[in-house]
């Protein structure tokens, strides 16, 4: 039987490739087999250096779902959520994008 592998090599090789949620990241490293406290070790390095942050990433995605028009309102919420992201984390995300929104199209009317 072969060990587990390594939870903090993976977490980082995905997090090369794009930004995830902290929830995401650790449905990951379970779906391959990592082992729990390896996995939250894992997490919580990520964290203290910055690459794993929610709330940057909820932003992050919000404004990426509004400019591609793929989610607005409840939809927008419930992609977040599907992503990991909390209902409170997701709301200010949205709130954000919104107020900043809103002040461009204001600047393209003046």
């Amino acid at each position: 039987m072969s060990a587990p592998p390594k939870a903090y090599p993976l977490a980082l090789r995905w997090l090369t490739l794009r930004s995830r949620s902290e929830a995401d990241l650790r449905q990951r490293l379970q779906q391959k087999g990592c082992d729990h406290d390896d996995i939250e070790q894992a997490l919580q390095r990520c964290c203290e250096l910055g690459y794993i942050d929610d709330q940057r990433y909820a932003i992050e995605r919000t404004g990426q779902l509004m400019r591609r028009g793929r989610a607005v309102g409840v939809r927008l919420k419930h992609e977040l959520k599907k992503e990991g992201i909390n209902a409170q984390l997701a709301l200010q995300a949205i709130e954000l994008a919104d107020s900043c929104r809103s002040r461009a199209t204001a600047l393209r009317q003046h």
